[in-house]
């Protein structure tokens, strides 16, 4: 009984919480990347999670940028010779630059 006590004691606070805000004071440039084809579109279907990546939406698809400061490095994993191999149709990459703020740790968001 005394751990429902308990329990319902730090469910509002935990709620009063707020929730981590970006410092933009600290943004960094990164490059975010993906493959793209002919028509124009890009991809990063499977690959940018498994590197430790976020897709954000782009005029014309999504690109792949690093959703930390250890996952800074999509330039040398988004190569055309990648492209052409992982994702047919897909010939050439396509890297663009993005700032993003620290938020908890060294994980990062876009400003």
């Amino acid at each position: 009984m005394k751990y429902h006590l308990t329990l319902a004691l730090a469910i509002p606070a935990i709620m009063a919480t707020p929730a981590p805000v970006p410092d933009k004071t600290a943004s960094t440039e990164v490059q975010a990347c993906a493959c793209i084809n002919e028509q124009g579109q890009t991809t990063i279907d499977g690959y940018c999670g498994y590197i430790r990546g976020r897709g954000e939406r782009v005029e014309g698809g999504v690109l792949c940028y690093p959703s930390d400061k250890y996952s800074d490095y999509m330039p040398e994993r988004f190569t055309a010779e990648f492209c052409k191999s992982y994702y047919p149709g897909y010939n050439d990459r396509i890297c663009k630059t993005k700032t993003v703020c620290p938020l908890i740790g060294d994980y990062w968001v876009p400003c």
